[in-house]
């Protein structure tokens, strides 16, 4: 039988193993709410590109789409800027879009159209 003063573990033995848990909990934590937000950031993103994606194709089929569009609970903001190319008849189309929750604009897409009565902007026949 084991003496009074050698049996189970101290309160101090007791406390560091404690405390080695709360860290080693404290690092875990730390890293699970890391992964959440890339996560989320990722969604963000991925969405930031289809409404991007969308407004392109809308500018192709001649369609007039909001400033503001909302995707799974993201609100976005779509900026376009058009370009000019080499090509008179040619403009480049460039997409960014702002998500209004996070404050982030993202780079969307580009692609040329055909300027409207060949570049001349005046609507005239040539």
């Amino acid at each position: 039988m084991a003496r009074e003063g050698e049996a189970g573990f101290s309160l101090i033995e007791a406390l560091v193993a404690l405390a080695i848990l709360a860290v080693a909990a404290i690092s875990l934590l730390t890293a699970t709410e890391a992964h959440v937000a890339r996560i989320a950031g990722l969604e963000s993103r991925a969405l930031a590109q289809i409404a991007a994606e969308n407004r392109l194709a809308e500018l192709e089929l001649g369609l007039v789409g909001d400033d503001m569009v909302t995707l799974l609970g993201h609100r976005f903001v779509i900026d376009v800027t058009r370009g000019g190319t080499a090509d008179p008849e040619v403009e480049r189309i460039d997409v960014a879009v702002t998500d209004m929750a996070r404050a982030e604009t993202f780079r969307g897409v580009f692609g040329f159209l055909a300027s409207p009565a060949g570049g001349t902007g005046s609507g005239e026949a040539q």
